[in-house]
């Protein structure tokens, strides 16, 4: 049962931030000497950092196709456990150690 009545307005469509007019979001993304590409879900490591990423966007410049992003979400192990630590984090490619070849 439902507490108030209130209704709930539909989404209206609104002009792009900053951001998005900066940057747009790629599906995949190949970084040269790694046995597999970036792509969404990816879990990896990164250099002098603890923990495992996993991927949940990859963003491109517009102007400029050599700039990226990695939205991740870090966690302190690779399972989730009661003890876990975990937090959004964004990454440049050339700090990716190693990319797994699992996709969850």
């Amino acid at each position: 049962m439902k507490l108030t009545k209130r209704k709930f307005t539909k989404s209206t469509d609104r002009e792009p931030s900053a951001y998005q007019l900066i940057w747009e979001q790629i599906d995949e993304l190949p970084i040269e000497g790694k046995r597999y590409p970036l792509e969404r879900g990816r879990l990896i490591k990164v250099a002098n950092e603890r923990g495992w990423y996993k991927v949940k966007s990859i963003m491109q410049m517009r102007d400029d196709d050599t700039k990226h992003e990695i939205h991740c979400w870090w966690q302190s192990t690779k399972l989730m456990m009661p003890h876990t630590k975990g937090e959004f984090r964004t990454i440049r490619p050339e700090h990716v150690k190693h990319i797994t070849g699992d996709i969850s």
